[in-house]
């Protein structure tokens, strides 16, 4: 199994459940300096998605496919 997969299946909130997993074209998240575990939820108001968990003033997704969302979010700013 590559790397990348492992990343997509860890550390989602265990009261979040499969099905109640938001993920839309709205959704966006982006890498925390330079940390390979940490993504900052930047979908206003990050509290409404029950896939982040705060942390001081920082919103960070734990959604299942988050390393796809980041992938996303960083394409949609390479194409503006």
């Amino acid at each position: 199994m590559s790397e990348a997969n492992d990343k997509r299946k860890d550390s989602v909130p265990p009261n979040v459940t499969e099905e109640n997993l938001p993920f839309s074209n709205n959704c966006r998240a982006k890498l925390i300096g330079t940390s390979t575990v940490a993504l900052e939820c930047l979908v206003p108001p990050p509290q409404s998605c029950g896939c982040v968990l705060r942390f001081g003033n920082a919103y960070f997704c734990f959604h299942a496919s988050r390393w796809e969302i980041a992938a996303r979010t960083l394409a949609s700013k390479k194409q503006s």
